[in-house]
């Protein structure tokens, strides 16, 4: 039996690597069971002097790999991202689902999805647009949202609209303990 493939879609100034590496425990745990493919978000985060940690600071990654990565801007004008801003638009949504359609077609099929923070916010948008039949190419079969929240900006506020109930399977870990 061929394992479950899972894209994998991190948060808000992380990347593939970063995630992948903080998500080192639970690869090991699912290893011969799961496939994890990490994607980097197509928007670059600036990160300041402030928030670079010290040991990152002089690490240059290939291809900038290493760079702080985003799913969306909340402030159009200083291409940053706050959960709590609220804004009428967005920058940078269009880019990231044609992101994830590339490697749906690219690297795929996969079996299901996993999000965190932002990138769990972002995953319950893709899979509102596959329950939509909007996004043909996706064709998950779960979902794993984990530390997500709902996007305080107005022109999102259409993937919530959804009536349940949601074809598409999802846990969501709370406190430690797991809820449908």
């Amino acid at each position: 039996m061929s394992p479950l493939r899972i894209l994998c879609i991190h948060g808000y100034k992380q990347n593939g690597s970063t995630f992948r590496e903080k998500t080192g425990a639970f690869r090991k745990l699912l290893k011969k069971q799961v496939e994890l493919i990490y994607l980097n978000a197509p928007l670059s985060a600036q990160q300041t002097c402030s928030e670079e940690a010290p040991e990152k600071a002089s690490t240059s990654g290939a291809g900038g790999d290493e760079a702080s990565r985003a799913w969306w801007f909340s402030d159009v004008q200083a291409q940053t991202f706050n959960a709590l801003q609220q804004c009428e638009e967005s920058l940078g949504l269009d880019e990231s689902v044609a992101a994830v359609r590339g490697a749906v077609k690219e690297q795929g099929p996969f079996d299901g999805i996993l999000g965190f923070s932002q990138g769990a916010a972002f995953v319950a948008m893709l899979c509102s647009l596959q329950e939509r039949g909007l996004e043909p190419d996706f064709n998950f079969r779960f979902a794993i949202i984990v530390a997500g929240f709902r996007s305080a900006c107005q022109e999102h506020q259409v993937f919530y609209n959804l009536p349940p109930p949601y074809p598409l399977p999802a846990r969501v870990w709370l406190g430690g303990q797991s809820h449908p």
